[in-house]
């Protein structure tokens, strides 16, 4: 699965090379709680033929 975000910003955004921690804060600080809670301690459960994961 791909997601693509888009940003906007009134000020000048420096990206580190190793970007992911900062836009995973991002985006945890900017859902609900709930949803922030349930995403880092279970996530979304995957499974059958679609789901690219070895069973």
């Amino acid at each position: 699965m791909r997601i693509k975000f888009r940003f906007a910003s009134n000020e000048p955004i420096v990206i580190p090379v190793q970007y992911n921690h900062a836009l995973q804060s991002m985006i945890y600080n900017n859902i609900s709680p709930e949803l922030a809670d349930f995403l880092h301690d279970q996530g979304f459960l995957f499974s059958g033929a679609d789901s690219g994961i070895p069973h």
